[in-house]
């Protein structure tokens, strides 16, 4: 729920907020929450923020390059290979956005659509030369895009909404700071009477992949092409199955409970790790490292699969600090001996970090990426940015 240590002002815009939900159709709102994935995983805070941030248009989202913006996150950081003795600096960004939606099934817990997304990731060095992760992925996909669950329907909906209505009208006369208001009994009400209405919600994604690998000056490239499907599970409510035996996050729900963050020890169902796997077709094109080591040009198949998963480890400074994880995969199908040998068949790599609320960060990193002759064990600090 609200952050502890929250400043007076936060309080008012709380008050504004509630203000608002007071007049809104609480229904709707929670629905409007829950059938998208969300990124924070305090669930009532998005709840809020969802009626915070409605507009007056059909799709509630930011246009021309407000919208461009919108999907662009950048972290700006001072990286170090280890063994080097050299730092530089330089950026890492992403990039995800949808061109194109078509909803095939608009239905409450059964959504269906189609879209078309354009997408962008990879690391930057001011001076190229001291990239230890250069490897830039730009590219399309066509995409199938569903999820079910998320939002429990009840026969006394009327009633639900009532009680919900009368709860938040006494939330609103409340005169104390955000954190008396986090620890008040109407607060834990509305989030006990929220979370009756969440269930375990299931996303899934099949796309029909093109992606433009290179390096970040374009001296090597190589295409790939194929099908990536991918899924999440998010239990919304702390009481799920999902929720208890999420041993991923096992050791941060024992952090935060022994720091405070929690009242008890509860791990948490909205942290399952996403899962990506992938069937592609990679023309070596201009891939200078590989074609050195087999000159043939011709096509490869290959498998990729990642791992990914974020989740809040302690409160520092009034603040979530945050640790996240993720482990990427390429296996070449069928590598030549040359290829083999050369170790260009395979590469793995992974990261792991810690970043507070404000977009602070660190992270460690090592293995190697497509385009990589060699594996690199990296060690940045950085700031993130998102254009919001």
């Amino acid at each position: 729920a609200l952050a502890p240590g929250a400043s007076t002002q936060e309080s008012a815009d709380l008050k504004s907020v509630l203000d608002l939900l007071k007049a809104a159709p609480i229904d709707e709102v929670i629905k409007k929450a829950v059938l998208r994935d969300l990124k924070d995983p305090d669930r009532l805070n998005e709840v809020l923020d969802a009626v915070r941030s409605r507009r007056p248009d059909a799709t509630g989202q930011p246009h021309g390059l407000a919208g461009v913006l919108s999907s662009l996150n950048v972290r700006f950081k001072a990286f170090e290979a280890k063994g080097t003795g050299n730092s530089t600096l330089g950026l890492e960004y992403s990039f995800e956005r949808s061109l194109k939606e078509h909803e095939l099934d608009s239905s409450i817990g059964h959504p269906l659509s189609l879209g078309f997304t354009v997408h962008a990731k990879g690391n930057i060095a001011f001076d190229p030369k001291r990239n230890p992760d250069d490897f830039v992925d730009t590219g399309a996909s066509f995409d199938v895009f569903s999820s079910k669950g998320g939002f429990e329907p009840v026969i006394s909906a009327a009633e639900w909404q009532t009680n919900l209505q009368q709860l938040i009208v006494t939330a609103a006369k409340f005169t104390g700071t955000a954190e008396e208001l986090d620890a008040s009994p109407v607060w834990r009400e509305i989030e006990s009477l929220v979370s009756t209405r969440l269930s375990t919600q299931y996303f899934w994604r099949a796309s029909g992949n093109f992606s433009f690998e290179s390096n970040q000056n374009f001296t090597q490239r190589q295409y790939a092409y194929g099908l990536l499907v991918s899924g999440v599970i998010r239990a919304w409510n702390p009481k799920s199955a999902w929720a208890d035996f999420n041993v991923f996050d096992w050791p941060f729900a024992g952090l935060r409970y022994l720091t405070g963050a929690d009242r008890s020890f509860q791990p948490s169902g909205r942290a399952l790790p996403l899962v990506l796997a992938g069937l592609e077709q990679v023309d070596p094109a201009r891939n200078t490292a590989r074609l050195s080591a087999d000159p043939a040009k011709a096509t490869y198949g290959r498998w990729r699969g990642e791992l990914a998963m974020k989740t809040k480890v302690a409160r520092v400074g009034g603040q979530n600090l945050w640790a996240f994880g993720s482990y990427r995969v390429f296996r070449e199908l069928s590598p030549s001996d040359r290829i083999r040998r050369a170790g260009l068949a395979n590469f793995e790599y992974w990261a792991v970090g810690l970043e507070l609320g404000n977009g602070l960060g660190v992270t460690y990193s090592k293995g190697k990426l497509p385009l990589d002759r060699k594996p690199d064990q990296v060690f940045d600090i950085g700031y993130k940015f998102n254009f919001k």
